[in-house]
């Protein structure tokens, strides 16, 4: 009986008009997206590749150790494999990280104390197609499941024939599934394959089963709109009903919900201007010029001496961004909290961790930097006494050994770290889907037929 049901509603909806419009919407926009992704991170692999090379070589350009740290020196973040799927943090934050002694470590392109939201939902990436799209045929092809049997009487007919009403929903529910994961289906195979041959893109098995799981992840997040679609269909008496209240819904999760979590967030976790946090930085700097010069010519060693003075300002300086960085991890991860009311933020969330494009790849980035800075520091002391290069030369370019220059690795996350960084989203839209179906089920065991 159950099958027949669901064969039943799929039948149904695959030959009405909104299945047509289903398959017209998610291939272009999900196969075009991220075709015109994969082409994007082909430029990108190229342009991290040339700034990798040119930044190594940059310092064949300084006569001097001294000119090292006072013009700085900058590191490469490469551009994550997986964000032909979901770009996630990567479109807005910076992958050039510069550290020099009058600067600090700054990141070029960053904006990450600003709207994560906004920027997160402004953005056509496949996830954001499933996101935004695929919610929004759920419901289309969900709302009228059952107020629009109960409006034209076939409800009544049905359940006179003695089919358990238990049976029923779940036969809808299983069927309406279906019918809107075809769509996705075919078009997510599709560009998960231009991804896997794609020969700008390098994809190794734990690619691929991330991409598995932004897959499952996806069906999840399709199975809590189709429910939502038949709860408000079982409470409504009319299908046009049904469909009003569903879009306002709609709108209020996918974006209300995030804008709003960003709001408070902000109001309630104040972070500090980077203009602030640079002028903080620059007291510092001063602080430990104006020490030096109160206590006079250094005792022993001249180089040991600078680098204890060169130490103590980034250290200073670091203790700045610190405290920063904690002001505005505070306010990120309270609006992320926020948001998980929402099942697309969830979905948004949890697939960004999985696809390692998150903000925590940026963080990474950004302590990698700083780890590497003492091996880098270390090495232009090694040259410098070694007298290869000059100390205080302000003349011509200095011979610098590249070939023993330390290279900055940027470390990655398992996969298993990366389920725990989304284990809250997971469980979020884990709740959604238990509590519609629940709520689904027993609002139809008591709904009225007529």
């Amino acid at each position: 009986m159950l099958l027949s049901i669901v064969a039943k509603e799929v039948r149904e909806c695959v030959l009405s008009l909104r299945f047509a419009l289903a398959f017209a919407l998610c291939l272009p926009l999900l196969v075009g997206s991220s075709a015109v992704l994969i082409g994007e991170y082909g430029a990108k692999r190229q342009a991290y590749e040339s700034a990798t090379s040119f930044h190594r070589e940059q310092i064949t350009s300084y006569p001097s150790g001294q000119m090292v740290y006072l013009l700085g020196h900058s590191v490469d973040k490469p551009p994550a494999s997986l964000g032909a799927l979901v770009e996630g943090a990567d479109a807005y934050v910076g992958s050039i990280a510069f550290t020099s002694v009058l600067s600090g470590l700054e990141v070029y392109g960053t904006s990450a104390e600003h709207d994560v939201a906004g920027s997160l939902f402004g953005r056509i990436d496949p996830a954001g197609v499933i996101m935004v799209v695929l919610s929004l045929v759920a419901l289309l092809l969900s709302y009228d499941a059952v107020a629009g049997e109960r409006e034209g009487g076939t409800l009544k007919l049905c359940l006179s024939n003695a089919v358990p009403r238990d049976v029923l929903i779940a036969g809808k529910y299983l069927g309406r599934l279906m019918v809107v994961l075809a769509p996705f289906c075919v078009s997510f195979v599709i560009a998960a394959l231009l991804m896997v041959l794609s020969p700008n893109i390098e994809m190794g098995g734990a690619d691929l089963l991330r991409l598995l799981l932004v897959l499952v992840l996806s069906v999840l997040y399709i199975s809590a709109f189709v429910l939502l679609g038949l709860l408000v269909s079982t409470r409504t008496r009319q299908a046009s009903s049904s469909l009003m209240i569903l879009l306002l819904v709609w709108v209020v999760l996918l974006f209300g919900v995030p804008r709003a979590a960003w709001a408070v967030a902000s109001f309630v976790r104040d972070v500090p201007s980077k203009q602030k946090m640079f002028q903080e930085q620059m007291a510092a700097l001063m602080e430990v010029i104006e020490e030096q010069r109160k206590q006079g010519a250094p005792e022993g060693d001249p180089e040991s001496a600078e680098e204890r003075m060169i130490n103590d300002i980034l250290g200073r300086r670091q203790k700045v961004a610190d405290y920063h960085r904690r002001k505005v991890v505070a306010r990120n991860d309270l609006a992320r909290q926020v948001s998980l009311v929402s099942p697309s933020a969830a979905f948004l969330q949890a697939s960004m961790a999985l696809a390692e494009t998150d903000m925590g790849r940026h963080w990474r980035f950004i302590d990698a930097a700083r780890a590497y800075d003492p091996e880098f520091l270390t090495y232009i002391h090694r040259v410098v006494s070694e007298g290869t290069v000059d100390r205080f030369s302000m003349d011509g370019g200095g011979d610098w050994p590249l070939d023993e220059m330390p290279v900055f690795i940027l470390p990655q996350r398992g996969l298993g770290e990366s389920l725990a960084g989304a284990k809250f989203e997971l469980a979020s839209l884990g709740i959604w889907n238990v509590l519609l179906f629940l709520g689904t089920w027993v609002s139809f065991l008591r709904a009225e037929v007529a």
